[in-house]
């Protein structure tokens, strides 16, 4: 686990250490510890991504401590007030005034980064993300190996809608080229039938004229033969 510590170094030695989610873990302090003790100690709770003095000048011991650790040290601009620290004591439950500096430097470093931490707290990952970047890592190049993949992966998934709708648009246009194929073949059969309707009708137009002729001639035949048996009657 990442871990930030507080160091207060002198006569008595004390460490204070949290998680990167801003908790409290174990306070520890010795008169006269030696630097392997503290190490010890340190080891059993994680790996320190981060070590904070309550002093703008870093303690040789403290600088020795977060070499073993390869971690950042940060230190604050001005010497934390005897007042400030009071006040933290009142938050944490401290053993004595040497925990009190030790958790009064880790608070004051997380305090400084806490927004950058705001917003790495939406994230998946969180803890591995905010260690990178307590050790010194840029917010954006910390960020980079958990975001890439995943706009890599959401690309892929719009790539993968894109091919599929493609061949959903490609299999209703090869539906709709084969029922327009039918309907074509449909409609070629349709004229057929039309036109052979049409000449049929125009057959049976030209059938019904011949009979009406020949109706008329034999009408006229019947005509003259009742004409001509009329007269012989009337010779009588």
């Amino acid at each position: 686990m990442d871990i930030i510590i507080g160091y207060d170094a002198g006569e008595t030695n004390a460490v204070a250490i949290f998680d990167v989610n801003n908790n409290l873990l174990v306070t520890f302090s010795k008169k006269g510890a030696k630097r392997t003790e503290m190490v010890e100690f340190i080891e059993k709770y994680g790996n320190p991504c981060l070590l904070c003095v309550d002093v703008k000048k870093v303690p040789e011991d403290a600088k020795k401590i977060a070499s073993i650790f390869n971690c950042r040290i940060w230190a604050p601009k001005e010497n934390i007030r005897e007042a400030e620290k009071d006040e933290i004591k009142k938050r944490f439950k401290v053993n004595n005034v040497h925990e009190r500096d030790a958790v009064s430097a880790a608070y004051f470093a997380i305090k400084e980064n806490a927004n950058k931490m705001r917003k790495i707290d939406k994230l998946e990952n969180k803890e591995k993300i905010k260690a990178a970047v307590y050790r010194g890592t840029k917010i954006n190049d910390a960020l980079e190996p958990e975001i890439v993949p995943k706009v890599i992966e959401y690309t892929e998934k719009i790539v993968h809608v894109q091919k599929k709708g493609q061949k959903i648009k490609e299999s209703l246009i090869a539906k709709l080229k084969k029922k327009i194929d039918e309907l074509e073949k449909e409609n070629n059969i349709l004229k057929k039938i039309i036109e052979s309707y049409a000449i049929h009708e125009k057959i049976k137009t030209i059938d019904n004229t011949k009979v009406e002729e020949k109706k008329e001639k034999v009408e006229d035949i019947i005509d003259e033969y009742k004409k001509e048996r009329l007269k012989e009657w009337q010779q009588l």
